[in-house]
């Protein structure tokens, strides 16, 4: 490997930043290369015809449990009670088409 510091660098004004610079190349001349990646068997889908056939229960299980869980969410949450007033808003000025609605909804627990 050639040393193309002079090169890669160009001209540098300060001598502390230039031996830093150097030093930095040469860190860099010295590493060795980093090891190449090993592809290994996959994880995704299994080879073996025995454990082809857990996987797909397990993956209609979690399914199933995803599905389970978005609907229990769905049955509990987000329900808001219905507005007890709606307030229309127009623009004004050079938005006048806009429009706008604000929904009051009846006092909370916490005095919201």
């Amino acid at each position: 490997m050639t040393d193309r510091f002079d090169e890669l660098v160009g001209e540098v004004d300060d001598p502390r930043e230039r031996e830093r610079l150097r030093r930095v190349h040469e860190l860099l001349l010295a590493a060795e290369p980093p090891p190449d990646i090993a592809v290994g068997p996959s994880l995704v889908f299994p080879k073996h015809k025995a454990d082809r056939r857990r996987v797909r229960p397990l993956a209609l299980l979690a399914a199933a449990l995803a599905v389970a869980s978005f609907g229990a969410g769905w049955l509990v949450g987000g329900r808001e009670p219905a507005p007890e007033r709606v307030v229309t808003m127009d623009g004004v000025g050079t938005e006048r088409d806009a429009t706008a609605s604000i929904r009051l909804l009846p006092q909370d627990e916490a005095g919201n």
